[in-house]
């Protein structure tokens, strides 16, 4: 396993350049309501990553058999293709952003930009870091308990993509809203966005519990393994469910230039509480309970639960704040 994750690294590395340049790019996209450049982008990227990893892994058509190595080589391609894509898609939408005479770096703005962006990465990598400790911890209670909650992080990724699309949505027209003082329509976007999140959420967790199960055996041969899978579903359909709040009430925050207060939660949520209660009763099963993997992932839900309702409130403040301060500013 560790031969096969070094070599898969060594190409992903290669990936980070293209990748970097593609987000960026997408974000601003996104930003402008350019979407065409990141759909055709993301759909040709997809079906040549598709193909590239059935060539390379398996050592088809008279390429070397290369295994989890070949999923990193066929990303790192697919990334540096989708580079030059939706760069020279982007440079027909959007001209003015790709100006064919030098100009100059403006410090202020790159200044304000590294400002309201570190927190938003560190609360991001803080997130990222939690999780993959918790997987450090569920390897701790055997081989096919962290089989089996790496499948479970898996489903909850795909199915956290809406939320993020939807929180990114939120964001940029908030942002909006507030630069031209609407606040009627800003109060109305953030209240669909968080409606919409308790909803899909809600449809999430049904599809989890009663439409997923006969699918488990598709994610291993092992039916122990199996077994445990479909044992963590309700917890699956539970974490999605308050992490689909959560973020997108840190979206509504970030729309209103409240940074740092979803990074506070996420860290105070998973550092200091989600992380030692794992480890002392979820993998040692000290103070109360029994260890195992569904402690460890009840602990998270609880965590996330207290940290979504937080933000979800201060959401609500902070945007009625917002017009009370600009409106006072006004006058």
């Amino acid at each position: 396993m560790a031969k096969v994750t070094r070599g898969y690294l060594h190409f992903v590395a290669f990936a980070m350049p293209g990748l970097l340049y593609m987000v960026l790019t997408r974000f601003f996209c996104e930003g402008n309501s350019q979407f065409t450049p990141v759909v055709l982008t993301t759909v040709v990227i997809t079906l040549l990553n598709l193909g590239l990893n059935m060539v390379l892994v398996n050592g088809l058509i008279g390429f070397p058999e290369l295994g989890g190595a070949g999923c990193g080589l066929a990303t790192a391609i697919s990334v540096t293709v989708g580079a030059v894509m939706i760069h020279f898609l982007a440079r027909r939408q959007l001209r003015f952003a790709f100006p064919e005479h030098a100009f100059a770096v403006d410090q202020q703005q790159t200044k304000a930009m590294f400002k309201e962006g570190l927190p938003i990465g560190i609360a991001i990598v803080v997130e990222i870091l939690a999780l993959c400790l918790l997987a450090f911890f569920a390897s701790s209670l055997g081989t096919k308990v962290i089989a089996a909650h790496q499948v479970a992080i898996n489903i909850a990724i795909v199915i956290f993509m809406i939320p993020l699309a939807l929180g990114s949505a939120a964001t940029i027209r908030i942002a909006h809203f507030r630069a031209q003082q609407n606040w009627q329509d800003l109060a109305k976007t953030r209240n669909a966005s968080l409606l919409f999140s308790l909803i899909y959420g809600a449809l999430m967790a049904f599809a989890i519990i009663y439409l997923l199960e006969p699918f488990a055996a598709l994610f291993s041969h092992d039916q122990q393994v199996v077994v445990l899978i479909t044992a963590l579903f309700g917890y699956i359909a539970a974490f999605q469910f308050v992490d689909a709040v959560l973020i997108v009430a840190s979206s509504i925050l970030r729309g209103v230039e409240e940074f740092v207060k979803p990074l506070a939660a996420i860290f105070f949520c998973y550092w200091l509480f989600v992380l030692p209660m794992s480890y002392v009763v979820g993998v040692k099963g000290w103070w109360f309970g029994e260890s195992g993997i569904t402690t460890i992932w009840s602990i998270l839900i609880v965590g996330l639960a207290a940290a979504a309702g937080v933000l979800t409130v201060q959401a609500h403040r902070s945007t009625r704040q917002t017009k009370t301060t600009q409106t006072a500013d006004s006058f």
